[in-house]
C-alpha cells in the first residue's frame, strides 16, 4: 500500500499500488502520515490552500522520509500538474520567475 496526499481536496489515503496507474496528476505520493504533533499542520498533512490554485499546500512533515530520487520524481509530477492546469502565459511568467 503507498500513501497519498490529494492536492484538490486535502485528504491523505492509502491505495493499493495496483490502482495507482488511473490516478491524476492532484494525487501525490508522500512517505509519511503526519502526526498529530506536527507544529505546522497538526496531524492534517496541509498548511493551507492556495485560493487562486484552490489546492492545498502539502505539510513538509509528509515528505519527511523522501530520498532525493523519490522528491525529483515527485517534482517532475508536480511540474507537469502546473504545465496542465496554467495558462502559457502564467506558466511562462513562473518559469521566468524560478530562472531570473
Amino acid at each position: 500500500m503507498k500513501k497519498y496526499f490529494s492536492v484538490f481536496s486535502g485528504v491523505i489515503y492509502e491505495l493499493d499500488e495496483k490502482y495507482t496507474k488511473n490516478l491524476d496528476c492532484g494525487q501525490l505520493e508522500i512517505t509519511n502520515i503526519p502526526k498529530s504533533n506536527c507544529k505546522k499542520c497538526l496531524g492534517k498533512g496541509y498548511t493551507g490552500k492556495d485560493l487562486k490554485t484552490d489546492h492545498y499546500k502539502m505539510c513538509p512533515c509528509t515528505l519527511k522520509d523522501a530520498s532525493p530520487s523519490f522528491l525529483k520524481a515527485a517534482a517532475e509530477h508536480q511540474i507537469q500538474d502546473v504545465q496542465l492546469n496554467t495558462k502559457k502565459t502564467d506558466f511562462d511568467s513562473i518559469v521566468d520567475e524560478i530562472y531570473s
